[in-house]
Protein backbone atom coordinates (compact mmCIF):
# COMPACT_ATOMS: atom_id res chain seq x y z
CA UNK A 1 0.00 0.00 0.00
CA UNK A 2 1.25 3.66 -1.36
CA UNK A 3 1.87 6.11 1.69
CA UNK A 4 -0.57 8.64 -0.43
CA UNK A 5 -3.47 6.00 -0.14
CA UNK A 6 -2.76 5.00 3.35
CA UNK A 7 -3.45 8.97 4.12
CA UNK A 8 -6.67 9.22 1.73
CA UNK A 9 -7.98 6.51 4.17
CA UNK A 10 -7.38 8.21 7.37
CA UNK A 11 -8.87 11.19 6.20
CA UNK A 12 -11.75 9.37 4.92
CA UNK A 13 -11.99 8.18 8.35
CA UNK A 14 -11.42 11.30 9.95
CA UNK A 15 -14.66 13.07 8.13
CA UNK A 16 -16.86 9.94 9.23
CA UNK A 17 -15.74 9.86 12.82
CA UNK A 18 -16.64 14.17 12.61
CA UNK A 19 -20.53 13.46 11.68
CA UNK A 20 -22.42 13.75 15.25
CA UNK A 21 -23.93 10.97 16.87
CA UNK A 22 -27.20 12.41 17.11
CA UNK A 23 -27.85 13.38 13.39
CA UNK A 24 -30.24 11.05 12.67
CA UNK A 25 -33.71 11.42 14.88
CA UNK A 26 -33.42 7.32 15.52
CA UNK A 27 -30.10 8.44 17.26
CA UNK A 28 -31.64 11.37 18.52
CA UNK A 29 -29.69 12.50 22.07
CA UNK A 30 -32.04 12.78 25.37
CA UNK A 31 -32.35 15.98 26.98
CA UNK A 32 -32.84 15.67 30.79
CA UNK A 33 -35.02 18.66 32.52
CA UNK A 34 -32.69 20.61 34.69
CA UNK A 35 -29.91 19.62 33.05
CA UNK A 36 -27.77 20.57 30.51
CA UNK A 37 -25.56 19.49 27.45
CA UNK A 38 -22.25 21.42 26.54
CA UNK A 39 -20.21 21.37 23.34
CA UNK A 40 -23.14 20.04 21.14
CA UNK A 41 -22.84 21.00 17.19
CA UNK A 42 -24.59 20.53 13.77
CA UNK A 43 -20.89 20.74 12.37
CA UNK A 44 -20.84 17.23 9.64
CA UNK A 45 -24.75 16.68 10.05
CA UNK A 46 -26.04 15.56 7.36
CA UNK A 47 -29.96 15.65 5.46
CA UNK A 48 -31.67 12.33 6.55
CA UNK A 49 -34.50 10.47 4.37
CA UNK A 50 -37.81 11.99 4.77
CA UNK A 51 -36.58 14.71 7.80
CA UNK A 52 -38.53 17.43 7.71
CA UNK A 53 -36.98 21.02 6.49
CA UNK A 54 -36.39 23.17 9.36
CA UNK A 55 -35.64 26.52 7.27
CA UNK A 56 -37.45 29.45 6.87
CA UNK A 57 -35.98 31.13 3.93
CA UNK A 58 -37.62 34.12 4.16
CA UNK A 59 -36.15 35.32 7.71
CA UNK A 60 -33.17 33.43 7.53
CA UNK A 61 -31.88 34.46 4.35
CA UNK A 62 -31.21 31.09 3.17
CA UNK A 63 -29.83 28.15 5.55
CA UNK A 64 -28.18 25.10 5.16
CA UNK A 65 -30.55 22.40 6.15
CA UNK A 66 -28.29 19.92 5.14
CA UNK A 67 -26.89 20.30 9.22
CA UNK A 68 -29.63 19.09 11.42
CA UNK A 69 -29.20 17.10 14.36
CA UNK A 70 -31.94 15.59 16.89
CA UNK A 71 -32.75 15.71 20.44
CA UNK A 72 -36.07 14.36 22.28
CA UNK A 73 -37.46 14.55 26.20
CA UNK A 74 -40.24 13.59 28.28
CA UNK A 75 -42.40 16.82 30.30
CA UNK A 76 -42.55 15.60 33.61
CA UNK A 77 -46.23 14.70 35.43
CA UNK A 78 -46.76 18.65 36.56
CA UNK A 79 -44.93 20.34 33.39
CA UNK A 80 -47.21 22.84 31.67
CA UNK A 81 -44.02 25.04 30.30
CA UNK A 82 -40.46 24.34 29.90
CA UNK A 83 -37.94 26.75 29.57
CA UNK A 84 -35.09 25.78 26.91
CA UNK A 85 -32.27 28.07 26.75
CA UNK A 86 -29.22 27.85 23.96
CA UNK A 87 -26.32 29.67 23.79
CA UNK A 88 -24.75 29.55 20.84
CA UNK A 89 -20.94 29.92 20.26
CA UNK A 90 -19.70 33.52 19.66
CA UNK A 91 -18.74 32.55 15.78
CA UNK A 92 -19.16 34.80 12.95
CA UNK A 93 -21.71 33.26 10.31
CA UNK A 94 -22.79 30.66 12.79
CA UNK A 95 -26.62 30.98 12.32
CA UNK A 96 -29.27 28.42 13.38
CA UNK A 97 -32.68 27.36 14.44
CA UNK A 98 -34.60 25.54 16.67
CA UNK A 99 -38.13 22.93 15.66
CA UNK A 100 -39.96 21.05 18.77
CA UNK A 101 -41.92 18.40 17.51
CA UNK A 102 -45.12 16.81 19.78
CA UNK A 103 -46.38 16.26 21.98
CA UNK A 104 -46.30 12.06 21.59
CA UNK A 105 -48.10 9.63 24.02
CA UNK A 106 -44.69 7.04 23.44
CA UNK A 107 -41.17 7.52 21.21
CA UNK A 108 -42.45 8.71 17.79
CA UNK A 109 -41.14 7.06 15.04
CA UNK A 110 -38.89 9.28 12.95
CA UNK A 111 -40.68 11.46 10.69
CA UNK A 112 -44.07 10.31 11.12
CA UNK A 113 -46.80 12.58 12.30
CA UNK A 114 -44.86 14.96 13.38
CA UNK A 115 -46.41 17.64 14.19
CA UNK A 116 -44.56 21.07 15.00
CA UNK A 117 -45.06 22.25 18.40
CA UNK A 118 -42.86 25.16 18.91
CA UNK A 119 -40.65 27.26 16.24
CA UNK A 120 -37.55 29.26 17.09
CA UNK A 121 -36.81 29.99 13.50
CA UNK A 122 -33.51 31.92 13.72
CA UNK A 123 -30.72 31.88 16.17
CA UNK A 124 -27.84 34.11 15.15
CA UNK A 125 -24.31 33.13 17.08
CA UNK A 126 -22.20 36.02 16.41
CA UNK A 127 -22.11 39.33 18.56
CA UNK A 128 -20.30 42.55 18.69
CA UNK A 129 -17.53 41.57 21.29
CA UNK A 130 -16.70 38.15 22.32
CA UNK A 131 -19.56 36.82 24.22
CA UNK A 132 -22.22 34.32 23.31
CA UNK A 133 -25.86 34.92 22.38
CA UNK A 134 -27.90 33.26 24.38
CA UNK A 135 -31.55 32.38 23.97
CA UNK A 136 -34.65 32.04 26.43
CA UNK A 137 -37.58 29.95 25.14
CA UNK A 138 -40.49 28.78 26.98
CA UNK A 139 -42.12 26.02 25.29
CA UNK A 140 -45.55 24.73 26.36
CA UNK A 141 -45.80 21.07 26.75
CA UNK A 142 -48.19 18.52 28.26
CA UNK A 143 -47.34 16.20 31.43
CA UNK A 144 -45.40 13.29 30.76
CA UNK A 145 -45.71 13.98 26.88
CA UNK A 146 -42.77 13.29 24.62
CA UNK A 147 -41.14 15.87 22.06
CA UNK A 148 -38.73 15.65 19.39
CA UNK A 149 -36.06 18.34 18.84
CA UNK A 150 -34.61 19.78 15.57
CA UNK A 151 -31.66 21.85 15.61
CA UNK A 152 -30.19 23.05 12.01
CA UNK A 153 -27.05 24.77 11.81
CA UNK A 154 -25.37 26.80 8.76
CA UNK A 155 -21.67 27.49 9.42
Amino acid sequence: MSRTHFTGLLGLVTLLLAQPPNDNCANATQLTIGNCLNNQTTQGATMQTGEPNPCIPALTGGCNNGHTVWYWFQAGPNDSVLRIILDVTDIYGCEGGMVVYGPFTSPPTCFTGFNTAWCQDYIFGASYGSTNSAYYLDLPVQPNRYYMVQVWGRH
